[in-house]
């Protein structure tokens, strides 16, 4: 490798899975190789603080709820019981 380039190293699919016709070749290689790098990244969080991945996914889902929680219209609290 040239000094300055980069490698992703690993292998991950798509976001979606089967014929995915709305995105080009480039953008389904980006989407495998963004995948593979949160994985990655998830993978080693987990290792340096013993947290289980499982536990973060949680708290991002989290964060997508109260960020889009307007767009529920009060539906967030009848699926949690609220």
């Amino acid at each position: 490798m040239k000094p300055g380039s980069v490698a992703i190293v690993g292998a991950a699919e798509t976001t979606e899975l089967g014929v995915i016709p709305h995105m080009s070749n480039i953008q389904l290689h980006a989407d495998c190789a963004l995948n593979a790098m949160q994985d990655a990244a998830l993978k080693l969080l987990n290792s340096k603080t013993k947290v289980p991945v499982a536990e973060y996914i949680r708290q991002g889902i989290e964060l997508v709820l109260a960020k889009y929680k307007d767009q529920l219209h009060g539906q967030q609290q009848s699926l949690f019981g609220e």
